[in-house]
């Protein structure tokens, strides 16, 4: 008897043990999916964003437990390192400016038939604008995230106070500086120190102008993106006219030295600028700082002797690694992340501009953040974009090179001859660049 109750004992403690390995073996069966998301600071919105969406793809695929990890926004070599190790990197997040690099490295998944064969969200749904940034050859390679275009934010009351008509859809270079002239000059004629445009525009005036400009260059390259054209004819003709009106003629925009106390969104709460030229999500900076202070408003940047309006462009998009085991589910993680309710999530926020035209997510946009009433920065007012080609953390020294050659300008108080001098250096700059990051061209 005492042998049967001992081999009972020994069987239950068997099956209990058999039964517990199962249900370990059963939480083992979820596959994990492995997303990177990029944050700009330990407190950035985003972060409660995507888990939030991550917790809901979970629930609606219980089959799938996502891992998400972080990186921060500066460290995107970081992304290529770990795939080429072999770790695993089902979806991520990546810069604009990088996706042509990793695209030529094979490392991007063609999401073509994803989005052809998929009834739930069509390529259609977007704005056109978006889908210039999507295509890659003839094939879709990215999700986007969010977009952000620069607009001109505009002291309202201040127009009126010196009678001139605000910016609006016809507004041109030429009006805008010739309205900053007007606003400098007359405060200058009461004893008032204001300024008519913010800070330098050069970097803007080119984009405008249909040229192809790094993000942390005030002078742009050749479409190849292989030549600075800091000593081009045009270009040099172009910089001659824009630092005459910011600096040494009109004097329209505060100079470094006026800025070394302050900064321009400061001077603009402060009323002491009329305009600025700032990405758009500066508006819920303004709608936040400024409140009922003073009427505000903002308008797409002005058009170009030929009628276009460019602006540049700025989105953040969702990868799909090319080295992932489950295509299919990174699919329908990203639909969650970048669908219609993931795109409402991120604009309600106030920062994000949306990229589908649909109402819902228009009203997240405009109605869950206080905004300023009339013209709005959307994609549909821009005529075309340019994608940057560089991000500004990577092309080192090209900051202390603007600065300096600005510095040299207001010196010199003379543009084209100085920038015959910096040529070489901005060019030696890019060369490095190009050395580092785009060896395989």
């Amino acid at each position: 008897m005492k042998k049967n109750k001992t081999i009972l004992l020994s069987l239950t403690i068997l099956f209990t043990i058999f039964g517990i390995t199962d249900c370990v073996r059963k939480k083992d069966t979820k596959t994990k999916l492995v997303l990177y998301m990029a944050w700009s600071n330990a407190t950035d919105p985003n972060k409660s964003v995507i888990r939030n969406l991550v917790s809901r793809f979970e629930k609606e695929h219980p089959a799938y437990t996502v891992q998400v990890s972080e990186m921060n926004r500066q460290n995107w070599g970081k992304i290529l390192s770990m795939i080429g190790s072999g770790e695993q990197i089902d979806l991520f997040e990546l810069s604009p400016a990088y996706v042509y690099q990793f695209y030529k490295k094979g490392v991007i998944h063609d999401l073509t038939e994803f989005f052809l064969n998929n009834s739930d969200i069509s390529l259609n749904d977007f704005y056109p604008r978006i889908r210039q940034l999507m295509e890659i050859d003839g094939k879709i390679m990215v999700f986007p995230k969010g977009c952000q275009t620069s607009g001109i934010f505009y002291n309202q009351d201040m127009f009126n106070h010196y009678g001139l008509p605000v910016p609006d859809d016809n507004f041109t270079w030429e009006m805008c500086f010739s309205a900053a002239k007007k606003i400098t000059g007359i405060a200058a004629g009461k004893g008032e120190k204001i300024y008519g445009l913010g800070g330098n525009p050069l970097a803007s005036y080119f984009i405008g102008s249909g040229y192809t400009m790094p993000v942390s260059c005030l002078f742009p390259v050749n479409q190849e993106r292989k030549k600075m054209l800091v000593d081009d004819p045009e270009v040099m003709q172009k910089a001659q006219y824009i630092y005459d009106r910011a600096f040494l003629q009109d004097k329209v925009c505060p100079s470094p030295q006026d800025l070394q106390d302050t900064s321009v969104p400061d001077l603009f709460m402060s009323q002491k600028i009329a305009m600025d030229i700032k990405p758009a999500y500066q508006q819920a900076v303004y709608a936040r700082e400024i409140a009922a202070k003073f009427n505000w408003d903002c308008a797409p940047v002005p058009r170009n002797a030929q009628g276009e309006r460019i602006c540049d462009f700025y989105s953040h998009c969702w990868i799909m690694s090319a080295y992932t085991k489950y295509p299919d589910a990174a699919w329908e993680l990203m639909k969650t992340i970048g669908g219609y309710e993931g795109a409402k999530k991120f604009v309600s926020r106030g920062i994000d501009l949306p990229i589908y035209p649909r109402q819902d997510i228009t009203d997240a946009y405009l109605k869950n953040y206080p905004m300023p009433p009339g013209k709005k920065i959307f994609l549909d007012a821009i005529s075309y974009i340019t994608v940057r080609p560089f991000y500004q953390a990577e092309i080192q020294g090209m900051r202390e090179l603007n600065n300096e050659v600005s510095h040299a300008i207001l010196k010199e108080k003379q543009v084209i001859p100085v920038l015959k001098l910096y040529q070489k250096r901005y060019q030696k700059c890019l060369d490095d660049f190009r050395e580092e990051y785009f060896t395989s061209e």
